[in-house]
């Protein structure tokens, strides 16, 4: 005659509790990578303004325009008709407790350059800094600090 045997309570409570761990892992992985597409997406977005700003030296052989130290529909504004997007931030951004847009933008009236500094909402937290260069990351965001702390 064969014997059934039945799990014990200590190997249910071992398999639950394997799963619980595996489940956590999992969750931890997919929330990583929501907030690092929505660093994506706030990059691609600072990039597009970025080429605002170098279409509109190039089409005025003057460099970047003098916008000062703006905001997003400031810098939108300064742009005038060269300006591919609505004075109205994109919800990308990250607010931060000096500007609403969550974005700041500083060019310079010799043209040279400009800055784009921003983090994404919902992003891991990291700030981001764009120019003409490219993109330098800097590290967690510190709007007591100044909106140009850590730019390069």
């Amino acid at each position: 005659m064969r014997r059934h045997r039945a799990f014990t309570l200590t190997e249910l409570l071992i398999v639950v509790a394997l799963i619980a761990v595996l489940a956590g892992a999992v969750e931890i992985e997919s929330t990583k990578a929501v907030a690092w597409s929505h660093d994506k997406a706030a990059i691609s977005q600072a990039d597009g303004l970025a080429e605002n700003f170098e279409h509109y030296a190039a089409l005025n052989a003057v460099g970047a325009p003098d916008c000062g130290n703006a905001y997003w529909a400031s810098s939108i504004a300064c742009l005038g008709t060269l300006a591919e997007f609505s004075e109205t931030p994109p919800t990308i951004f990250q607010a931060s407790s000096s500007d609403s847009s969550g974005t700041y933008l500083r060019s310079y009236s010799d043209g040279t350059t400009f800055q784009i500094k921003f983090r994404a909402a919902g992003g891991t937290g990291t700030g981001y800094c764009r120019d003409a260069n490219g993109l330098a990351t800097l590290g967690p965001w510190s709007d007591t600090a100044g909106p140009w702390s850590g730019c390069p």
